[in-house]
């Protein structure tokens, strides 16, 4: 996620492999499809980022579009080749979970974002809302597999982080807009609250753990 510088699913029992049975990623496919659809339409940005001035005037489409708009092809490519990577897997293993890390992931964000703490008048990109079903996914993994495999792709996540916040640079990413590593942060937290959530309370989430 970047700033401007001026349904029911199904979920697999514990310990077992991930379903592949499951029905097909709709929900992933229509994310991408909607981001795509702004990633070739560079001249939307202005219109479609988030900007905190034009959702208080009443522009409140750009609390979703500002999540889904990209700064560049090299900022959108390399934000949807992990979310679509990570929304597939988890809508695979539990629709439900992907809609309430994406939802859960907005709100958190979206609240951080219009607070006086964020100090932010513009932002776009999708990497901070990935942050929240990719913080669920790893923390499943590491449920299901307790072993230093299973604790890699954890690891991986909160060291990309931390190397970001210690540098204020994207990794990999080519884009004029300044990074914003809090954004990746609170999606990161909202993943965490998901995941928590759906350990103490299972059944608001459908069957399994």
């Amino acid at each position: 996620m970047f700033v401007s510088s001026a349904g029911v699913g199904h979920e697999v029992s514990p310990g077992k492999p991930w379903d592949t049975s499951t029905p097909r990623p709709v929900l992933s496919l229509l994310l991408i499809a909607l981001s795509l659809l702004m990633a070739v339409r560079p001249e939307v940005l202005n219109l479609l980022c988030f900007d905190q001035g034009a959702i208080r005037a009443g522009e409140w489409w750009r609390l979703l579009t500002g999540h889904f708009v990209h700064s560049s092809f090299s900022h959108a490519g390399w934000d949807l080749l992990v979310f679509g990577a990570v929304a597939i897997m988890l809508e695979k293993h539990s629709r439900p979970l992907l809609v309430w890390a994406t939802m859960t992931g907005l709100g958190f964000l979206n609240l951080w974002l219009l607070s006086p703490w964020s100090g932010l008048e513009y932002y776009c990109g999708l990497s901070g809302l990935l942050f929240a079903p990719l913080m669920l996914l790893c923390l499943q993994i590491l449920v299901r597999h307790k072993s230093i495999h299973g604790a890699l792709p954890l690891l991986v996540c909160v060291g990309k982080l931390c190397c970001e916040s210690l540098v204020q640079s994207p990794l990999m990413v080519d884009t004029q807009w300044q990074v914003y590593t809090p954004a990746h942060v609170v999606g990161a937290i909202a993943g965490i609250t998901v995941f928590t959530a759906h350990r103490l309370t299972p059944g608001v989430f459908g069957t399994g753990r």
